[in-house]
């Protein structure tokens, strides 16, 4: 176990034959107490348990849902007001270079670190590969993002959902500093037109506005009259809302971002 774990939570139920109250609780705590850990965080919560979290110290807040589209793409899963105009990318900084398993393997971390790494941890390539590249359900790519003077390289993973005849680019990870995403507007463009992508779209938390705005990202509310679907197993034509919930043992909770993949959101829920 590394000793800058952060022990991410996932889906439980007990069981209706389990008489003893509290033993959610009693599991969480038994976690807490004997996994190394720097902090716990859970990437999806429904409304009944955001009270328990916050009674037990945790920070309770959302995920932002970001998109844009590909201007060459007609629109068929987006919905929208008449008259609106949707985001397009604008031409920031540089091609992507997709990695490999051995492209992955040569790739030195302090690469993709930001220049203070205040949290004190971070993915490496080695996650990259087991978590994206040895999937054994989806099909995910990685790519490097070229930095520039003041920032070093980031990686970003992505994978294409589709409906009927539209494909839609998620963006589930990313590895960098997160000022690199106000120069992934050119890559995603090319991708987006070599796969016939309808949109791109982007959960994250903890990454400021600014930097996706650069790159053509519009963020999109729960509650927007802008329907941008999210759910693909089965497809829902609606909006939602992702809830996150984290608890750091000592160290400052500013810098930290959740991205889809983080926890079990980007899990497959049909499989064929």
């Amino acid at each position: 176990m590394q000793p800058n774990n952060i022990t991410w939570l996932a889906l439980w139920k007990i069981s209706n034959t389990i008489q003893e109250r509290g033993i959610g609780l009693k599991m969480l705590s038994f976690l807490k107490n004997n996994i190394q850990h720097i902090g716990i965080a859970v990437n999806g919560i429904n409304d009944s348990v955001a009270p328990l979290y916050k009674a037990l110290g945790y920070k309770v807040d959302e995920s932002r849902h970001y998109y844009v589209t590909n201007q060459y793409s007609d629109i068929k899963l987006l919905k929208s007001p008449k008259g609106y105009t949707f985001p397009i990318t604008f031409p920031t900084g540089l091609t992507w270079k997709q990695l490999g398993r051995q492209q992955l393997s040569k790739c030195a971390l302090k690469d993709f670190l930001p220049a203070k790494n205040l949290m004190g941890f971070t993915k490496t390539p080695t996650y990259f590969i087991n978590r994206y590249i040895n999937h054994p359900f989806y099909d995910y790519s990685i790519y490097r993002i070229a930095g520039n003077l003041d920032l070093n390289d980031g990686l970003i993973v992505t994978r294409i959902d589709s409906y009927e005849d539209s494909k839609v680019l998620r963006i589930v990870d990313f590895l960098g500093d997160p000022r690199i995403l106000a120069l992934v507007g050119t890559g995603i463009s090319e991708l987006m037109i070599k796969e016939s992508i309808e949109y791109a779209d982007f959960w994250s938390y903890g990454v400021k506005d600014v930097y996706l705005k650069k790159s053509g990202f519009q963020w999109i509310d729960s509650k927007s009259k802008v329907i941008v679907p999210t759910l693909f197993e089965p497809f829902v034509a609606a909006n939602i809302t992702i809830k996150i919930a984290y608890k750091f043992n000592s160290l400052p909770d500013d810098l930290f971002n959740i991205y889809k993949a983080d926890g079990d959101q980007d899990r497959p829920n049909l499989i064929v």
